[in-house]
């Protein structure tokens, strides 16, 4: 697109805001920046030079008409800047939808659910640069993905609702739904509506595209799209294009694609991301072979079920990024022997007693601290489990957890909930986790 003279603001100026705003320079555009905390950010950024960008205040927004404004994911629908905009009909995109504006020409593979985006584009995404493709890996967290994305013509995404919410042309050539179950209610405001969000990941799609579902999710197995939709399965099922039946995963014609003992991640959940990634690898014309042999060699990501060290017979996992309790679940059903579990953050507005339910046969403690501590508390004192332990931090935690573990036990951090308002981030707590871990004597 041509950016030439067009007023453009960006809204929310973190890392990302901040590379999107260089990029817009780079095009010519002017470029102004709003910020409910712009004055830590300019103090964060002093040794920068930020002449060509233009900090407003809330009072001066009034006088430019901009083209559009690019919305950091963090801000939410609800926020009153953002209802402002909308009552000025004033366009609101995000990142992705104008790294596919401008790149149309590039190849998009994208991934979205509420769990496993992240495995499933770091899987895709190794593949790829294994095998030489000029790929870029985007996460839907840190640095805009515009900065360097002439540098390649495919671009591999995990993209979340906040980001799938404010796309308008948005058309991936593959796209990838892992599941959707409830998280970032707060955020949303319903299910629905982040149903909906997730949804936008196919809008666009048609013939020439292809779109990868979970067939035993039932948001996703009656899409209605005109497109080519490919499913996968934990259930034998004749429909799908690929199940996971113990202990293989097969494909339609029950050709034995890998068994799981030649995989190293763990987990029903893992299994049917590794299925997805094998559809949208194989349709974008990877072979087979080359794509179990990267199966068998994948360890996963840190932060998701990532083993830590054993201690006494003790086997300790960070499993930070379980910021919903369908990631926890998925976390605490990969093992089979007792779990000492570390749980608790941000409160998202999400049940916990499904969760208390389907685990507490399966816990041996359960260590509690943030702000959801007395929430998860009540749910599973609901479900008849005391054997419950609150803690006011990290340490705390770490410390209570291996004297209620015992040899042959797991002791799981997943907490089932975002870190806000203690950690900057899921990553910031995990290592934090590991760190108490390592240095257990």
């Amino acid at each position: 697109m041509d950016y030439k003279g067009k007023n453009i603001l960006i809204l929310g100026y973190g890392i990302s805001g901040y590379g999107a705003s260089l990029y817009f320079i780079s095009k010519g555009a002017n470029v102004y920046v709003y910020d409910d905390n712009m004055d830590q950010i300019l103090k964060d950024r002093a040794n920068e030079n930020l002449d060509d960008i233009k900090f407003l205040t809330r009072t001066e927004l009034d006088s430019i008409d901009f083209s559009f404004v690019l919305k950091s994911p963090g801000i939410k629908p609800s926020s009153d800047i953002i209802r402002y905009l909308v009552d000025k009909n004033v366009e609101i995109v995000s990142d992705i939808e104008i790294l596919y504006r401008d790149f149309k020409n590039h190849k998009f593979i994208v991934i979205t659910g509420t769990n496993g985006k992240t495995t499933t584009t770091t899987f895709i995404g190794k593949v790829l640069k294994d095998l030489g493709y000029n790929v870029n890996v985007i996460g839907n967290i840190g640095v805009s993905p515009l900065l360097e994305a002439a540098n390649y013509d495919t671009h591999v995404i995990e993209a979340s609702s906040f980001q799938l919410e404010y796309t308008k042309d948005f058309k991936p050539n593959i796209a990838i739904i892992l599941n959707i179950t409830p998280d970032h209610l707060d955020w949303h405001g319903s299910f629905k509506a982040y149903e909906e969000a997730k949804k936008k990941i196919y809008q666009n799609m048609d013939k020439s595209s292809y779109l990868i579902l979970n067939y035993d999710d039932i948001a996703l197995n009656k899409v209605e799209q005109d497109t080519n939709i490919l499913y996968f399965s934990s259930k034998e099922k004749d429909i799908v294009e690929m199940n996971y039946i113990a202990p293989n995963i097969v494909d339609k014609d029950k050709n034995i694609v890998i068994n799981k003992d030649d995989i190293f991640i763990k987990g029903r959940h893992n299994y049917e991301n590794l299925m997805a990634a094998t559809l949208a690898l194989e349709v974008f014309g990877v072979k087979r072979e080359d794509i179990v042999k990267e199966i068998k060699d994948f360890k996963g990501v840190e932060h998701r079920i990532e083993f830590v060290r054993e201690l006494d017979g003790i086997s300790y996992y960070n499993d930070s990024k379980g910021t919903n309790p369908d990631a926890s679940l998925k976390a605490v059903e990969a093992f089979d022997k007792s779990i000492v579990l570390i749980a608790g953050g941000y409160d998202k507005n999400i049940p916990f007693e499904d969760f208390a339910f389907k685990t507490k046969n399966k816990l041996r403690s359960l260590i509690l601290f943030g702000q959801t501590k007395d929430k998860i508390k009540e749910a599973f004192t609901n479900v008849g489990y005391d054997n419950i332990t609150m803690v006011k931090n990290m340490s705390e935690a770490v410390s209570v957890a291996r004297s209620h573990a015992q040899k042959g036990d797991i002791v799981l951090l997943s907490p089932l909930c975002a870190s806000w308002g203690i950690y900057k981030n899921y990553k910031e707590r995990g290592i934090e986790f590991k760190k108490l871990v390592n240095e257990l004597k």
